[in-house]
């Protein structure tokens, strides 16, 4: 559709310079990449064994976090082929419900689910992956210099070190041509995927328990821990260990991690701008993605459990998470390095470390893409400066909106590193709450837009009893959405969200709704009236 000339004033330009050279992949890529299979296997099997006693973990993400996702997923694909653009339920929001709240909670999520999440991740990079690894492979190789590295990684200044190199492949990602970048994601896709979940799953799938118990007892003979398979146990339980029987009520009490973990991962609507055939592809990519999640974490669900023990890795994740006195054991109770126990192969090893720090790239990948698009998006309707949605020459790039994602990340990631955002931050609260808007924007898409929505391709329009399927997706997925609010509150241990960072999202949801309406009516008297910009969505 031509705009008017009243309208194409509004835009920074007639058309967006980026270029569909992305495909389904992309957004299947982006969407495990926001799960991190292995770190969320990490803090799903470990941490979560011991902030949840009696709960299943497989029940958990792979039937109700399914069931609680799959409506909010679809909902998400149908924006995604109505309104195929960059930017995501920025888009969605702001030309469905209100531009001042699509900023603002788009704005939110930059901060608290993106930059921060940026930040944290090229910190879990060494927490969760690099640092247990080295630890796991000194120790059952009686190699102590690489078990003091991983001591000596998790201090301040290496932690910088090693995090400030993920950020700077962060921006090399957003910088460099999407058709090579495209390119670069499959191999390090590839990598990633044959470790977790592929050679994690046939590893154990040709073990047993009885194998495992052996294997333990070996290595703590050999390296003289004063411990055994049944001992660390016993230890746990008399250190304050409860091994509650799993039971579906203690299941749902973890909701919040399995959110906090598997989350939306919707994230290819952001790049709909740059994918080709978005209207058929972006679903495809979703879908795709939410159930291949699903089912890999199933199966390493089950093999987590049925090789090393339901029991023993409920003992020994209280035991080593607790701060109980007496944790014998040289690494973090986590599955990667009960796995390196039990295979203590160094090649091996070697590559499934190299496997988790190609699924953290990816999530630098992620976090880049999403971050600028977003940027990218609230320049070209002119509601922050225009620069950001300015494309490089040379790498058709939103290079400028790079940078400053990039800046936001390092300084995240210090903030993180120096503990100064444990009680002041909750990303999981900040994207629950824009999710939870584009779903409510789902609910009423086909009422208040409705020109756009019957413009929208046939999946889109399809209706039940004369009811759009979109707005009873759109109902599903808040009802969903807002369960999980609750269990944000009733179990902050895990979401991380107290009076004060509540406090803190609510505030920048209001700065940033004023901070609209100043835009505005600066942009008015430049002769610009940017409210007639969300009256559409954005050209190509």
């Amino acid at each position: 559709m031509l705009l008017s000339d009243s309208k194409r004033v509004v835009f920074v330009r007639d058309a967006t310079g980026l270029v569909r050279s992305l495909t389904w992949f992309d957004g299947l890529w982006m969407g495990l990449a926001y799960f991190s299979i292995p770190i969320a296997a990490f803090l799903i099997f470990g941490l979560g064994s011991f902030l949840f006693p009696g709960s299943d973990m497989v029940i958990l993400v792979c039937v109700i976090g399914l069931l609680f996702d799959l409506p909010v997923m679809l909902a998400y694909s149908m924006f995604g082929a109505a309104m195929p653009r960059s930017g995501g339920d920025y888009v969605y929001v702001s030309r469905t419900i209100s531009p001042s709240l699509g900023f603002a909670a788009s704005v939110t999520f930059f901060l608290y689910g993106l930059t921060f999440a940026g930040g944290q991740n090229a910190y879990f990079t060494v927490t969760l992956g690099i640092a247990p690894y080295l630890a796991a492979i000194g120790s059952t190789n009686g190699n102590p210099a690489l078990v003091a590295l991983s001591q000596t990684l998790l201090q301040p200044v290496p932690l910088m070190v090693v995090g400030s190199l993920m950020l700077i492949a962060l921006f090399v990602f957003v910088m460099i041509p999407t058709a090579v970048l495209h390119k670069l994601m499959l191999w390090l896709f590839i990598i990633a995927f044959i470790g977790y979940p592929i050679l994690y799953v046939a590893a154990l799938a040709v073990s047993s328990h009885a194998q495992f118990v052996s294997a333990f007892n070996t290595y703590a003979s050999q390296a003289g821990i004063n411990t055994s398979y049944d001992g660390i146990i016993a230890q746990a339980q008399a250190a304050g260990a409860t091994i509650a029987v799993p039971s579906f009520a203690a299941t749902i009490a973890a909701l919040p991690l399995a959110y906090a973990t598997l989350g939306v991962p919707q994230s290819g609507v952001y790049i709909g701008g740059e994918i080709k055939r978005a209207t058929r592809q972006i679903p495809i990519a979703l879908l795709s993605c939410l159930f291949i999640i699903a089912i890999s974490t199933a199966i390493m669900g089950y093999f987590t459990y049925g090789v090393f023990g339901y029991n023993f890795i409920s003992a020994t994740a209280y035991y080593g998470f607790s701060g109980a006195s007496g944790y014998p054991l040289p690494g973090s109770p986590y599955p990667d390095y009960f796995l390196a126990i039990l295979y203590p192969n160094q090649i091996f090893n070697w590559f499934m470390l190299v496997s988790v720090v190609s699924w953290e790239l990816l999530v630098m990948a992620l976090v880049g893409l999403v971050a600028t698009r977003l940027l990218f998006a609230w320049a070209f309707d002119r509601v922050v400066p225009t620069a950001m949605s300015d494309i490089s020459d040379k790498f058709g790039t939103p290079l400028k909106a790079g940078i400053v994602t990039t800046i936001a990340c390092f300084v995240f990631l210090a903030l993180t590193v120096y503990n100064f955002l444990t009680s002041y931050v909750s990303l999981i609260m900040a994207q629950t709450s824009l999710y939870l808007l584009a779903m409510i924007s789902a609910i009423v898409f086909p009422y208040l837009k409705k020109d756009m929505f019957n413009r929208s391709p046939p999946m889109v329009t399809r209706r039940v009893a004369g009811v759009p399927i979109m707005s009873i997706l759109g109902l599903l997925g808040a009802i969903a959405l807002a369960i999980n609010f609750y269990w944000l509150f009733a179990a902050p241990a895990v979401s991380g969200v107290s009076p004060f960072s509540a406090l803190v999202v609510v505030a920048t949801y209001l700065i940033c709704i004023g901070a609209y309406y100043a835009v505005k009516q600066i942009r008015k008297k430049q002769g610009i009236d940017i409210g007639l910009a969300f009256n559409e969505i954005p050209p190509e």
